[in-house]
């Protein structure tokens, strides 16, 4: 039985593993969970008293976990109805989540902690999913028929926020006319 400061350590020692810019994700599956375990025994304090196994085995339910609430809390956040604070979404991904998987979801720390590592990291939607009643119906989108599926594509870079060390692309971009 995993306790919530071991599965808090080994989510620690995988974004650090993970976000490692000299080695990173590049690494063999081996050597990354050499690394992993290295940091989490470190963390812990207690010298290597978990196998291989058991490190790699918790960090896969872990992460399907942390995975499928993410995927619930972007649906709820993208569907996000006027007046749904903050709470209120939580509250909503919570229940979705125990109707969803028929059990409750109790590593909000640890997700918290994860998804502001880039592999979870959400980007918000720059446009919404549905047209406003405002807008001007365009001939392309008045002939579609509202039973047909549309795209839920979104771009998932914010222009506004690169970089300062990237800016020399932006630069050079438009050096060339682009």
């Amino acid at each position: 039985m995993w306790e919530a400061d071991e599965v808090m350590a080994l989510a620690l020692a995988w974004i650090d593993s993970f976000e490692d810019s000299i080695q990173g994700d590049g690494k063999h599956s081996p050597e990354f969970w050499v690394q992993i375990r290295t940091k989490f025994f470190a963390l812990m304090g207690r010298g290597e008293y978990r196998g291989y196994n058991s490190v790699y085995n918790k960090w896969k339910s872990l992460r399907t976990q942390i995975t499928d609430f993410t995927a619930v809390h972007t649906r709820v956040v993208n569907n996000r109805k006027s007046g749904m604070g903050d709470a209120d979404v939580l509250e909503a991904c919570l229940k979705q989540y125990k109707a969803l998987y028929n059990k409750d979801f109790s590593m909000l720390d640890v997700w918290r902690q994860c998804i502001s590592s880039p592999k979870w990291y959400m980007v918000p939607t720059l446009t919404p999913s549905r047209p406003s009643k405002r807008s001007k119906t365009t001939s392309t989108s008045a002939d579609q028929s509202s039973s047909q599926p549309m795209s839920d594509g979104r771009c998932q870079i914010n222009l506004n926020e690169l970089d300062p060390e990237l800016n020399f692309l932006t630069n050079r971009m438009s050096c060339h006319g682009r």
